[in-house]
C-alpha cells in the first residue's frame, strides 16, 4: 500500500508493466482508469466534478447583517467576574512577538492604541496616560511575572472615560478556552430550531458485497475461512479490513485480531492507513497495539502535531504516565523544533490536566509551571474528534435537549484546513438528551484511502468516575446526515 507524490508540475513516476490498470483520483475530480501499454509517458487529464457555469450577471442586493443572541468569546466580548465587557482589540498567538521574555515584549505596540509606560517605577500598559487594569483568565493581577509562552490571546476593553479600561489576557489554562463552552458558543443562536428525524448510524447500516458473503455463513469458523479467501481480492482496500475487523469484533475477538494483523502488514509504510489502523485498535480497546502504531507514525511523520498528541494520549491509556508527561511538556512548551502545536493547546491542555488529576502520585508533576495546573479540574461531557485525512470535509452537529442545534465544520472559518483534531465540552448546559449528528460534505470514493473519523465521548472527564466510548466512522459514506451518537446530560 504505497502513495506517490507529484512534483510542482503534476508529474510523477510509478512502477508498472504492460497490462496493469491504474486509477487516478483527486479531490473534487472524477476518477480516471488507465490501462498501461508499452508507452513510457502518459498525459492524464481529470474532469472537474464542479459544474462550470456560463457568464453570470451579479446584481447588488443590500441585506441587513445577521445578528445572534449569543456571544463569540474569542472576538466580541470577555467576561470578568460574570460581567460582560465588549472588547475593542483582539490579538492571537500569531500576532505576538516570538522572542519575548516577558509580557511587555510579547505584545508591546501590537494592541491598537495601547502603549507601554512607567508608573511608580514599574512597567504598565497605558491608554491616554491612564494605566490599564490587567486580568489573566478573569482574575486581576500583576503581569510582570506572567509567562509569555502561556498566552494565546489578549484583548482590550476601553471604558468611555478611559479610567476603567482593561487589558485581558487568556492563557491556555483558561476554563473557557479549555471547555469551549458549547452552551454559550452557538447553541443559543437564533433560527436554529431542530426538527429533523434521522437514521442512527450502526454497523448494520454498512453495505458491502464482501460483508454479505461473510454473514451468510452460520459458524464463525466458516466466516473466517471465507474472509481468508476474500482478502486476496481486496488487497490495498483499507475499507475492506476496517469493515471486516469491526464485523468480527462483535462475534469473535481473535478473528478480529487476525484481520487487524493482516491490515498492519499492508499499511506499514502508509501514514494515513496506519492512522486508520490505530483508530481501529482503539475502538477495540487494544491500546498496546495502538501505541506501537502511533510510535511508528511519529517516526514517519515527525512534523505533524497530531502524531504527538495521539501518542501522548495512548501513553496515558497504557499507564506510561511519565512518557505522556514528557510529551505534554514538549508540546505545550513548543520544544519540538519546527512543529506548531498552537491549534491543539485546548485539547492537549485538558488531557494534561486529566493526567495530573488522575495520576499525580505517579508522575513528576513538579516539572510543570504553576500556571499550567488547574485546581479541581473536571468536565461533565467531553467529545473529541480525530480524523485520518486533514482534507476530509464534514459537518458535525449538536442538538441540545431544547431542540437547538449548533453546527461545526471541519473546514476552517476562512477556508483553511485545520489540524484534524477537535474537542467539544458540554458543561453547565441544558440537561436531558443530546444528539450528535454527522454529514460528509465532500464527494464519495474520491481518494484511494477513505477518510475515517475517530469519535470519543468522555463522561466525567478527568475524574475517577470517567467513562469513555470510541466509535470509528467512514466519513465519505455519510453523504446524508445521520445520528452518530446520543447521550443524556
Amino acid at each position: 500500500m504505497k502513495e506517490y507524490i507529484t512534483d510542482t508540475e503534476g508529474a510523477f513516476l510509478i512502477p508498472a508493466k504492460s497490462g496493469d490498470v491504474i486509477t487516478i483520483k483527486y479531490l473534487g475530480m472524477y476518477a480516471k482508469t488507465l490501462v498501461i501499454t508499452n508507452e513510457k509517458h502518459y498525459e492524464i487529464e481529470l474532469q472537474n466534478k464542479t459544474e462550470i457555469l456560463d457568464e453570470v450577471l451579479l446584481k447588488e442586493e443590500i441585506r441587513k447583517p445577521v445578528t445572534y443572541d449569543y456571544f463569540d468569546p474569542i472576538k466580541s466580548v470577555e467576561y470578568i467576574n460574570g460581567k460582560k465587557y465588549p472588547v475593542s482589540f483582539v490579538n492571537k498567538k500569531d500576532d505576538f512577538y516570538k522572542g519575548a521574555r516577558n509580557v511587555f515584549q510579547l505584545i508591546g505596540g501590537r494592541i491598537g492604541p495601547i502603549r507601554i509606560g512607567v508608573q511608580y517605577g514599574r512597567l504598565k500598559f497605558m491608554h491616554l496616560k491612564q494605566p490599564l487594569r490587567c486580568f489573566v483568565d478573569g482574575v486581576e493581577r500583576d503581569v510582570d511575572n506572567l509567562d509569555p509562552a502561556t498566552i494565546i490571546r489578549s484583548s482590550v476593553y476601553l471604558s468611555p472615560d478611559h479610567s476603567r479600561s482593561q487589558i485581558i489576557f487568556t492563557t491556555r489554562n483558561n476554563p473557557d478556552i479549555q471547555k469551549q463552552m458549547l452552551a454559550l458558543n452557538g447553541i443559543s443562536a437564533k433560527n436554529n430550531s431542530y426538527n429533523e428525524v434521522l437514521q442512527t448510524l450502526t454497523f448494520d447500516k454498512i453495505e458491502a458485497d464482501y460483508l454479505s458473503e461473510i454473514s451468510v455463513a452460520k459458524s464463525t469458523k466458516i466466516k473466517l475461512e471465507n474472509y481468508r479467501k476474500l482478502k486476496n481480492s481486496y488487497l490495498n482496500k483499507v475499507e475492506f479490513y476496517v469493515d471486516m475487523a469491526l464485523y468480527f469484533q462483535r462475534i469473535d475477538v481473535s478473528a478480529a485480531t487476525e484481520v487487524r494483523n493482516d491490515f498492519a502488514l499492508l499499511a506499514k509504510n502508509n501514514v494515513k492507513a496506519l492512522r486508520v489502523l490505530a483508530y481501529l485498535y482503539e475502538s477495540a480497546n487494544a491500546n498496546v497495539q495502538a501505541q506501537k502504531i502511533y510510535e511508528r507514525i511519529v517516526a514517519m511523520d515527525p512534523g505533524n502535531p497530531q502524531s504527538y498528541r495521539d501518542l501522548a494520549l495512548v501513553f496515558q491509556e497504557n499507564g506510561e504516565y511519565n512518557k505522556a508527561l514528557e510529551l505534554y511538556i514538549n508540546m505545550l512548551g513548543d520544544k519540538i523544533l519546527g512543529v506548531d502545536f498552537s491549534q491543539l493547546y485546548p485539547a492537549i491542555s485538558n488531557e494534561l490536566q486529566r493526567l495530573v488529576g488522575l495520576h499525580k502520585n505517579k508522575i513528576d508533576y513538579q516539572r510543570l509551571p504553576n500556571d499550567w495546573l488547574a485546581v479541581g479540574f473536571n468536565v461533565d461531557v467531553r467529545m473529541t474528534l480525530a480524523w485520518s485525512d486533514a482534507n476530509a470535509l464534514f459537518e458535525f452537529q449538536f442538538v441540545n435537549p431544547e431542540n437547538k442545534f449548533y453546527n461545526w465544520n471541519s473546514k476552517g472559518a476562512e477556508g483553511d484546513y485545520k489540524i484534524p483534531v477537535e474537542e467539544f465540552i458540554v458543561d453547565d448546559a441544558p440537561s436531558g438528551k443530546w444528539l450528535v449528528n454527522i454529514r460528509h460534505t465532500g464527494f464519495e470514493d474520491e481518494i484511494s484511502i477513505p477518510p475515517y473519523l475517530k469519535y470519543t465521548l468522555y463522561k466525567d472527564f478527568g475524574t475517577t468516575k470517567e467513562s469513555k466510548t470510541v466509535k470509528l466512522v467512514r466519513l465519505d459514506k455519510q453523504l446524508d446526515k445521520v445520528t452518530l451518537d446520543s447521550f443524556v446530560y
